[in-house]
C-alpha cells in the first residue's frame, strides 16, 4: 500500500465535523452548496463514501460587552 493510500485511510478514520447555522441546515439548496464544497475538499464532489461526516447546527453563542448575542466559536 502506498503512503498516499495510508494517509487517506488514516484521515477517513476520523470524523469530519461541520457546524452550520440553522438557516443553512434547513435550506436544501444552501445545504447542497455547502455539502458540495465540503466533499470537494475531501476529494470528490459527488461522493461521501468512506467519510464519517457529522453535521451540526450552531449551538454556541458569544455575548459582547454591549449584550449583543451572536453565533460563534470558542477557542
Amino acid at each position: 500500500m502506498e503512503h498516499k493510500e495510508i494517509s487517506r485511510l488514516t484521515a477517513q478514520a476520523k470524523p469530519v465535523r461541520v457546524s452550520l447555522p440553522a438557516e443553512v441546515a434547513y435550506d436544501f439548496d444552501k445545504f447542497q452548496q455547502v455539502q458540495k464544497d465540503i466533499l470537494g475538499r475531501l476529494g470528490c464532489l459527488a461522493c461521501c463514501s468512506g467519510w464519517d461526516i457529522r453535521w451540526d447546527i450552531f449551538r454556541d453563542f458569544r455575548v459582547d460587552e454591549k449584550l449583543n448575542v451572536q453565533p460563534g466559536q470558542f477557542g
